[in-house]
């Protein structure tokens, strides 16, 4: 497949931006593969509670589409 050949994507038409819908549709052909709160900040404050090696402080979150609020 050369460079410039069309690619067929269920989402959306070649060469326009997407907007809502075409987001929406996206968004809903995907899966969760990982949880930052299960992989990352369980395991940490799990560690935390047995240690007093050090102490965490938040210093800012991160807003993900579907209401998700990353520490």
């Amino acid at each position: 497949m050369g460079r410039n050949a069309p690619v067929n994507y269920p989402v959306g038409t070649l060469g326009k931006p997407w907007q809502a819908p075409e987001k929406a549709q996206w968004l809903q052909t995907r899966r969760v593969h990982r949880s930052y709160k299960k992989d990352v900040v369980e395991p940490l404050l799990e560690f935390m509670t047995k240690s007093n090696a050090f102490t965490a402080k938040q210093y800012g979150t991160l807003d993900v589409e579907g209401g998700e609020s990353l520490p």
